[in-house]
């Protein structure tokens, strides 16, 4: 497997399976960035359905605005489950118990160039171009050190929201009161 086809495997930290198949499109041997990208269109908007009701237009505006700049952006995670968050915090990759995205107000966008995407976060192409872009669409940064890491509180506190989640303060949506 060349490093091509191994930068485009993804796996979903939501479904815990390989996407691959989604998106090797194969023609005579050859990946067609077209193909992927409108699969990439496909997936973001997946990912963009599990957000907050209130954070799906950002989203929606982030992703719009980075293309217009011709960059193309990869929602990899929406909402994740508690489960998932744990094992992200046991492993390192997260400072947190509780997160953003398990209420769905934050997102993790990594760029896609040309045939490929890469989550390694020491190649983050136009990062600050893609900070501004998601600070324009309404997002907040919770620091470089979180590179892909966008989010949205809408006035809460951090710990505001841990509350609400803890007491499960969820609306009629079937999402966190905010």
């Amino acid at each position: 497997m060349n490093s091509k086809t191994q930068n485009i495997i993804f796996i979903s930290s939501l479904t815990g399976i390989a996407l691959a198949s989604y998106f090797l499109l194969r023609k005579r041997g050859r990946l067609y960035f077209s193909s992927i990208i409108q699969d990439l269109k496909l997936w973001n908007e997946e990912q963009i359905k599990t957000l907050h009701p209130k954070v799906r237009d950002n989203a929606r505006r982030f992703i719009q605005l980075a293309e217009n700049e011709g960059i193309k952006l990869r929602i990899s995670e929406g909402l994740r489950s508690q489960e998932d968050q744990t094992k992200y915090y046991l492993s390192g990759t997260s400072k947190v118990t509780f997160g953003l995205h398990m209420v769905g107000l934050a997102i993790d966008v990594y760029p896609v160039k040309e045939y490929s995407y890469n989550s390694d976060l020491n190649y983050y192409p136009d990062f600050d171009k893609i900070k501004e872009l998601g600070v324009k669409a309404g997002f907040t940064r919770v620091g470089d050190w979180d590179k892909p890491h966008y989010e949205m509180k809408f006035g809460n506190e951090y710990s505001d929201l841990k509350i609400k989640y803890n007491n499960e303060e969820i609306g009629n949506d079937g999402y966190l009161k905010l």
